[in-house]
């Protein structure tokens, strides 16, 4: 608990100095597990799916439909992934957020505005919500290859769609 509350801590220089980030990180941690719960969907699509291939014959044996073939991948994954433009969107409201940050709260849009690094408005405002974003392009990717890894295990492989 420790390691995980330290490596938290880290990510304090990505947000506006004095800024409190543990609620924001709170809201995408759980939106992003939200989109994730939601795209398990997948599974009992791919199970229907795989189940539509066999049949029972008089012996209750399980057989396998002669010259049958799967639906395809992208048409079962299709809808998976709806939710995760929730985290997307909120990354787009916590920039505004930062931004308002220096207006409302420390009131030091001006100076901020007059540093010579020029660029440290921006990176305060933007860092966080990129790496969010960039946190949530990841996971979806490991969701499909984890996806697409339990498309080829569950269909045998005469039944695969051709390309």
């Amino acid at each position: 608990m420790k390691r995980i509350k330290a490596w938290i801590d880290k990510l304090e220089k990505f947000y506006p100095p004095g800024y409190a980030y543990r609620w924001e990180l709170a809201v995408t941690t759980g939106l992003i597990l939200a989109a994730v719960c939601f795209s398990l969907r997948f599974l009992p699509r791919l199970d229907n799916a795989v189940s539509g291939l066999y049949y029972y014959d008089s012996a209750a044996a399980l057989q396998l439909v002669p010259n049958v073939t799967m639906e395809p991948f992208h048409r079962l994954v299709r809808g998976s992934w709806q939710f995760f433009w929730l985290p997307a969107l909120s990354q787009g409201a916590m920039a505004v957020s930062h931004y308002c940050y220096y207006y409302r709260d420390t009131r030091s849009i001006y100076l901020m505005r007059r540093l010579p690094q020029k660029k440290l408005l921006p990176r305060s405002c933007l860092a966080a919500p990129l790496l969010c974003l960039g946190l949530t392009a990841l996971v979806m990717a490991v969701l499909w290859l984890f996806y697409l890894g339990c498309y080829f295990l569950a269909v045998p492989p005469q039944c695969l769609p051709s390309l």
